[in-house]
């Protein structure tokens, strides 16, 4: 069993109430179930589990510098070691902007 990375407990609980609460296989119900898949393949890359403890620790601590080298880091990892979802978070991104 995999562990969700620190602060994402809050974002599984939001995407299985909308999950529960959306009409099953439409593309919104696809798209959340992408999100839990990724939430639970983040938690199972050490990589990413320990950035977003240092991302978490940061925001705790107000250090602002330190959040946005982490966060860079955290995007630097997923697009060289988690290129699908870097490109559907990429895309999604895209297709809003």
């Amino acid at each position: 069993m995999s562990r969700l990375a620190p602060g994402r407990q809050h974002d599984m609980k939001m995407l299985l109430e909308r999950k529960a609460n959306t009409e099953p296989y439409c593309d919104e119900w696809d798209s959340i179930c992408l999100k839990i898949e990724d939430l639970i393949e983040e938690g199972k890359c050490n990589v990413l589990h320990s950035l977003r403890g240092q991302l978490l620790g940061a925001a705790r601590a107000g250090d602002h510098d330190a959040q946005i080298k982490t966060s860079h880091q955290i995007d630097d990892h997923i697009k060289k070691h988690h290129p699908e979802r870097f490109k559907r978070a990429w895309n999604k991104r895209v297709k809003k902007g």
